[in-house]
């Protein structure tokens, strides 16, 4: 029966490789019956029969040797015709260079990165195989470490996925497995929406070389080498004339998402609506949070937390923690809700829904074209509407404004002080402010 493995089955050695070939090499030959050539000192028998065996077996392990390394590496062999006596040279040279080796992968590792639009299977089972090698030398890692690396090498696009594992994941039990079927439903879901990020660069990828250049002159600009359904001037225009006309619906100041870090530090993206009633539905937030200190029904001021924005490069502050009650409108009538563990940011433009909170909580958040409906079995709590690119909810508060509540709402007094800051602001006391 002829052998299912080939030569081809073992890594090439390079001098950099050792481990990782040494341990394929010792492997294919102990497949083959024959890796003792290699490993321990073996007496040559005196039956002529086993004899002849005895030697071809022998050069059938010294020759996958030579064959397996790089020719550039065989006149390390010098006379040496022995299999195990080869295999020594290449161990007593490089086997202790491991370090460098361990490095090499240890840079590989922690320096991959994930291209967006090229197949997420095909990029997580490479950076598998690269784990494996590293493992070999020595270089090990945890499951929990290996998931962490792996979201690391996400791209931009895949951000809302990114903070929500890492908000809802049991630590403990985060699994490589499971972080990365997360992933390629993702991307299965990215490739499907023609206005992803994904999609669109697959598509691009895909047909650069297809589409000739356009040699003739614009109509719009005049210029030469495109269209003016695609004239970068012209759309230009066109949005300048739009935003002196019209007034925008949903004003996008940055693109990640809310997420916890440190149990008190928050992660936020931040988008504007003039409705002052509405709610935005964020599927990476983990917490409900509003600007309007006036709205809740219960309140407990905190020692100022932050916020982090998108870029990392500036922050806001929450600097309370309450209940809030309200009501939508569902079929036509009001529908009561209480959102509890809502976080108070002054400086927020506008109130966030958290959707990962209230999926915790059991209830189903079902999206359509035109709007968003929050349910819990056959119970609709609120029906969300679709503007622009995001969907939001109305909820008319309904506040109790007791002993607890200030005179004057922090976020007056905030606007009054000159943007005094919050940790400053905290301080203040007086009969007019509660801390």
């Amino acid at each position: 029966m002829s052998s299912s493995l080939t030569l081809s089955s073992i890594p090439q050695f390079d001098g950099s490789n050792y481990a990782i070939w040494s341990a394929g090499l010792k492997a294919y030959l102990a497949y083959l019956g024959i890796d003792d050539f290699i490993t321990t000192s073996i007496t040559s028998p005196t039956d002529p029969t086993e004899l002849a065996k005895h030697e071809a077996n022998a050069k059938k392990a010294s020759s996958i040797v030579m064959l397996s390394i790089k020719s550039s590496l065989w006149h390390l062999f010098g006379s040496k015709e022995e299999p195990k006596d080869r295999f020594d040279i290449l161990k007593a040279k490089y086997e202790k260079a491991g370090a460098l080796t361990a490095f090499s992968y240890f840079q590989k590792l922690f320096n991959t990165k994930f291209s967006e639009g090229e197949s997420m299977r095909t990029q997580l089972e490479e950076l598998d195989r690269l784990r494996d090698e590293a493992n070999t030398a020595r270089i090990t890692l945890s499951d929990q470490h290996f998931s962490f690396l792996i979201l690391g090498a996400l791209p931009p696009s895949y951000s809302t996925l990114f903070t929500t594992l890492l908000s809802t994941a049991d630590l403990s039990k985060i699994s490589p497995s499971d972080v990365s079927s997360r992933i390629i439903d993702e991307y299965t879901r990215q490739i499907a929406d023609p206005t992803s990020v994904s999609a669109m660069h697959s598509s691009s990828s895909s047909s650069k070389h297809k589409t000739p250049r356009f040699e003739g002159n614009c109509n719009y600009c005049t210029k030469k080498g495109h269209k003016a359904d695609v004239c970068r001037k012209k759309k230009a225009d066109g949005k300048a004339k739009e935003k002196k006309t019209n007034t925008p619906s949903v004003l996008v100041m940055q693109s990640s998402s809310i997420v916890e870090v440190d149990n008190n530090a928050i992660l936020a993206s931040f988008y504007g609506l003039p409705d002052s009633k509405a709610w935005m539905l964020d599927s990476g937030c983990t917490k409900h949070m509003t600007p309007h200190r006036s709205k809740f029904i219960a309140y407990e001021s905190i020692s100022p937390l932050p916020i982090f924005l998108g870029d990392f490069n500036q922050t806001i502050s929450y600097i309370g923690v309450g209940s809030v009650i309200g009501s939508t409108i569902v079929n036509g009538r009001p529908q009561k809700i209480e959102l509890k563990n809502v976080l108070h940011a002054p400086d927020l433009p506008c109130r966030y829904f958290s959707v990962t909170t209230v999926l915790n909580k059991g209830f189903n958040v079902n999206f359509a074209h035109a709007e968003a409906r929050i349910q819990h079995g056959d119970q609709t709590l609120g029906v969300g509407f679709r503007k622009g690119d995001h969907f939001w909810l109305k909820i008319e508060t309904t506040p109790i404004l007791d002993a607890k509540t200030p005179a004057l709402p922090v976020d007056t007094w905030h606007q009054c002080l000159g943007h005094l800051n919050w940790t400053a602001l905290s301080k203040v006391q007086g009969p007019q402010m509660v801390n």
